[in-house]
């Protein structure tokens, strides 16, 4: 997210574009570069797939998870914000209910890693939490 203040389309534009361009031409090499030497020495095709041998891998999960068990973890998940949602109205206890799906603990550092380094944002799916990242041009 770009934060230009009240400088206008013009600004908020060229900023937009600069950000895309240092994204395109920097950032996403060196991304994929970091997940293949890191996460996904196998170069696994299905981020499901490289998710569950890093979490296998760092004895995370059982030996016999798969990126199937992933997969019904994640759908459960979805569907306990659902109903949490029908019932509460509330996001926050919404996404704490969807996180018991899941049979290990996505705050864990190491989780989280294996979810960076297989291209799967899991806290994409967390709305209750600030977007720390804004990027203020100007400040």
């Amino acid at each position: 997210m770009v934060d230009t203040g009240d400088r206008g389309d013009e600004v908020w534009n060229k900023a937009q574009s600069d950000l895309s361009h240092c994204l395109d031409l920097e950032f996403l090499n060196v991304d994929e570069l970091y997940r293949a030497a890191i996460g996904n020495p196998q170069l696994l095709q299905d981020n499901s797939a490289a998710l569950a041998q890093c979490l296998r891998s760092k004895n995370l999960v059982a030996p016999s998870y798969t990126s199937s068990c992933y997969r019904e973890e994640e759908q459960s998940a979805l569907d306990l914000y659902a109903q949490e949602i029908t019932v509460s109205n509330n996001i926050a206890s919404a996404w704490e209910a969807s996180r018991k799906a899941y049979t290990f603990d996505i705050d864990a550092p190491d989780v989280q890693l294996c979810f960076i380094t297989s291209g799967i944002d899991i806290r994409a799916q967390d709305s209750t939490k600030e977007d720390e990242n804004i990027w203020k041009v100007f400040d």
